[in-house]
């Protein structure tokens, strides 16, 4: 692969790394409701807060978050709500690879493909 497409993705493939760890699709799901304190995400998925920290921490890093001070907290807030669509499709892929064994012949997993392999 050339430097040129290469570089192209190195982004898209840090920011699916970081997205790719259970406990930061937790963090991620949560935000998507409300914005949270590290203190009280932290606490509301059983984690100390310096792990949780850590966590945001990439999630801040590839632009999923952002991290606001206020005072003496650290409140979290989603800015990329397009995440949940690469998630929905992971659970049409999860869904249909259950209920036939695969997606499509392509691979593609939509609601159509969905009917389909019914």
């Amino acid at each position: 692969m050339s430097n040129e497409i290469g570089s192209r993705f190195d982004e898209a493939a840090r920011m699916l790394r970081v997205l790719g760890h259970p406990m930061r699709l937790a963090m991620v799901e949560a935000l998507r409701e409300k914005t949270w304190c590290v203190c009280e995400l932290a606490s509301y998925l059983g984690l100390n807060k310096s792990a949780a920290s850590k966590h945001l921490s990439q999630l801040e890093q590839v632009g999923v978050i952002i991290m606001e001070r206020e005072g003496t907290r650290v409140n979290c807030s989603l800015i990329m709500p397009c995440v949940f669509d690469m998630l929905a499709c992971v659970r049409i892929t999860e869904t249909v690879t259950k209920e036939s064994g695969t997606c499509n012949s392509t691979g593609f997993c939509s609601d159509q493909s969905k009917k389909e392999s019914s």
